[in-house]
């Protein structure tokens, strides 16, 4: 099954938590993580920063991505590395 099918039958998710966990499996698809940033996510699903940003805190609270931080060379914050887990 599509892992971004499970989180549809998961009562405990929002419908926008289930919409960007979607959008991470599919940024991801058959790689082992994805790196797309709050803006990418937010303008592929048609929905605010801030509403992706409590989103992804959730969807790592239930187990459905794990984060890692991403920095560049000169040590600045870059996109955060999404690993999709169910």
């Amino acid at each position: 099954m599509n892992k971004s099918w499970k989180a549809l039958e998961d009562e405990d998710l929002t419908s926008m938590q289930k919409l960007v966990y979607a959008c991470l499996c599919k940024y991801q698809g058959n790689n082992d993580f994805c790196f797309p940033s709050h803006k990418t996510i937010a303008k592929k699903c048609g929905i605010g920063v801030t509403t992706v940003k409590r989103s992804i805190i959730a969807l790592i609270q239930h187990g459905y991505i794990g984060k890692e931080h991403r920095f560049r060379p000169d040590g600045g914050q870059t996109s955060n590395v999404y690993i999709c887990l169910k």
